[in-house]
C-alpha cells in the first residue's frame, strides 16, 4: 500500500513538474542562450544551454531519465552534464552568466499555482486529500504496530540487558550459538 501511494505521489509530482517546468524553462533558456536546445550540434553554445536547463530541472527533484526524454538523448547524457556543470560554471564566465540569468528569470516567473485552472486544481486538492487520508490510515497502522512491538520488547528487556551487559566484546556470535543451542535443546 505504502509503494503505491509513493507510486502515485511520485507520478503526480512528475507529471506537476512537466505541465509547468520543461516548456517554461526551456522558453526561457532558448532566449537566454539564443539557441535550441532540441538541436542536434555539439556546439559550446548549445551544451550549455541544454547543461543549465537539465541542471536546474534535477536541481527541483526531476528525473535525469525524464530530462533526458525530454531533450532527447540518453540518459547518460543528462548524468555527464550534470557531472561536468560545476567545473564549467567555474571556469566559463559566459556560461555562469546565462545561467544566472536562466534562474533570475525563471524565479521571478515560474509559480506554478498561478499557471492551473480551476478544474485542476480542485483535481489536485481532491488527490492530494485522499492521499492524506491515506497517509492517516498508515500512520494509525505503524502506531498499533509500534505498540505490539514495543509491548514484545518490553517483554525481553530484562533478558536482552542481561545479555548484553554480560557479553564481553567479540564473544557475540559464541553467545549466540550457546542460546541456540540451548533453545534448541529445550525444544527437541
Amino acid at each position: 500500500m505504502r509503494a503505491q501511494i509513493q507510486k502515485q505521489q511520485a507520478e503526480r509530482k512528475e507529471s506537476f513538474k512537466f505541465y509547468f517546468s520543461y516548456k517554461d524553462l526551456e522558453d526561457i533558456v532558448s532566449k537566454v542562450f539564443d539557441v535550441d536546445i532540441h538541436s542536434k550540434t555539439r556546439k559550446r553554445e548549445n551544451v550549455n544551454a541544454r547543461m543549465s536547463f537539465a541542471m536546474i530541472l534535477v536541481k527541483m527533484g526531476t528525473t535525469k531519465v525524464s530530462i533526458a526524454r525530454y531533450l532527447g538523448k540518453d540518459h547518460a547524457t543528462v548524468l555527464h552534464y550534470i557531472k561536468c556543470f560545476d567545473n564549467y560554471f567555474n571556469s566559463d564566465k559566459d556560461l555562469r552568466k546565462k545561467h544566472n540569468q536562466v534562474l533570475d528569470v525563471y524565479n521571478k516567473k515560474f509559480n506554478p499555482i498561478d499557471e492551473l485552472d480551476r478544474k485542476t486544481l480542485i483535481h489536485e486538492v481532491s488527490s492530494l486529500n485522499k492521499e492524506i487520508s491515506s497517509l492517516h490510515c498508515t500512520i494509525e497502522t505503524y502506531k498499533e504496530k509500534l505498540k505490539h512491538y514495543s509491548k514484545e520488547e518490553s517483554r525481553m528487556d530484562s533478558i536482552i540487558k542481561m545479555v548484553s551487559q554480560r557479553t564481553n566484546h567479540g564473544k557475540e556470535k559464541e553467545i549466540e550459538r550457546k542460546l541456540n543451542t540451548w533453545f534448541n535443546g529445550i525444544h527437541n
